[in-house]
């Protein structure tokens, strides 16, 4: 059993539902495992929910909500297999995400942080086997100039056992946001 820590972000109605929409026609099998989110800490097996949680709590209450506006769909392949990945990524509000990122990444965590990859943030919306037809699709979702905003107020530490994922933990970001 694997922990990871993902956030639902806060979205209205109809910019989830158009995101379901594209995870619906592109990415069928997440699509039925998981909503909408953006993965923070990828999978670890070392640690117990205990030790996470106690590694989380300072971070969080160091850290304010974050705003973000989703405006560009984008495609990264994986260097585990030949797959195509499409992504929604956020124009404001990355370099926020980024810096929460880094900051779960450290402590206990840091040995696990992936520096053979860079972290970018994103919604992944499709999965593809071809090259092609994942920029096709990224270039029609860009041809359509839209702006979703959206809010990340809470994290959840979130188990993956066999593609069934199940919050553990609800993390608020509840510090007052300075200006």
């Amino acid at each position: 059993m694997s922990l990871l820590i993902i956030s639902y972000p806060d979205l209205a109605g109809d910019d989830f539902d158009w995101i379901q929409s594209l995870r619906l026609a592109y990415c069928q099998s997440e699509f039925k495992i998981v909503d909408p989110h953006f993965t923070l800490v990828f999978a670890v097996s070392e640690y117990s929910q205990t030790i996470l949680d106690d590694h989380i709590r300072p971070i969080i209450n160091d850290t304010a909500p974050i705003n973000f506006v989703l405006r560009c769909a984008t495609t990264v392949k994986t260097k585990a297999d030949d797959r195509w990945f499409l992504f929604l990524v956020p124009d404001e509000g990355f370099s926020q995400i980024v810096k929460l990122h880094d900051n779960l990444y450290t402590g206990i965590m840091g040995k696990h942080l992936r520096l053979d990859i860079p972290f970018t943030p994103h919604m992944t919306i499709g999965i593809f086997d071809d090259a092609r037809a994942c920029k096709a699709a990224a270039d029609r979702i860009n041809s359509e100039n839209f702006a979703i905003h959206g809010r990340i107020s809470a994290f959840d530490l979130v188990t993956d056992d066999d593609d069934v994922i199940k919050t553990r933990a609800k993390f608020r970001l509840d510090r007052p946001a300075t200006i």
